[in-house]
Order: structure tokens, then C-alpha cells, then sequence
């Protein structure tokens, strides 16, 4: 039986990394969250192998939807750079200013 719920294991160091990025107080709580909630989901889609709930085996599952991988991977990191991008980060300079006082300054 421990073959096959392998993947729960993996879930357990996320979601306690998951708990911890939620009841952070101050600071950047995607730092913890993003990554935790993509190994849980990861562990779950192992899980879904591990336990024949698809019927087709990782190694077919793979060489078919291969590229759906990537494309789904994009588009995680294009709405988590939206949704967790800090206003802070833009620092509106004027445009006399050089980039090397920016530098000095900083």
C-alpha cells in the first residue's frame, strides 16, 4: 500500500510550508504560498497515477501532453508575476536623474 501513496508523503512539508506562508504576518507570503500550492498540486498528479485513477500510465500520459506542460507552466508564472507583483517595486524617478545616482542612492 505504500507504493502506491507514495505522493501523499510529498504533500506534507507543502502544506506545511503553505500553513506557514498563510499565518505570515508581514512580508512576501508568495514567497511561500506559490511554490507549496504547486508541489501539492504536483504530489496530486502523481497521486492520480499512483492510484490508477487514470487509466493511461505517466510514462504515455507524458510523451502525449508533454507540451501542455510547458504552456500550463507559462501561464502559472504569468499569473502569479500578475497577482503577487508589488506596486513598491516600480520607484518613479525623474527623468533628469541618471542611472548612476539611482545606483549611488540605493
Amino acid at each position: 500500500i505504500m507504493t502506491r501513496l507514495w505522493p501523499l508523503f510529498l504533500m506534507v512539508l507543502p502544506f506545511a510550508l503553505l500553513l506557514y506562508g498563510l499565518q505570515k504576518p508581514v512580508g512576501r507570503k508568495e514567497v511561500y504560498t506559490v511554490p507549496s500550492v504547486f508541489l501539492i498540486l504536483l504530489a496530486g498528479f502523481f497521486l492520480l497515477f499512483s492510484l490508477q485513477i487514470v487509466r493511461v500510465s505517466f510514462r504515455q500520459f507524458m510523451i502525449v501532453w508533454w507540451p501542455i506542460s510547458f504552456i500550463f507552466l507559462g501561464i502559472v508564472l504569468i499569473v502569479t508575476t500578475i497577482l503577487f507583483r508589488s506596486d513598491d517595486s516600480y520607484q518613479d524617478y525623474s527623468i533628469n536623474e541618471s542611472y548612476d545616482d539611482r545606483i549611488i542612492d540605493n
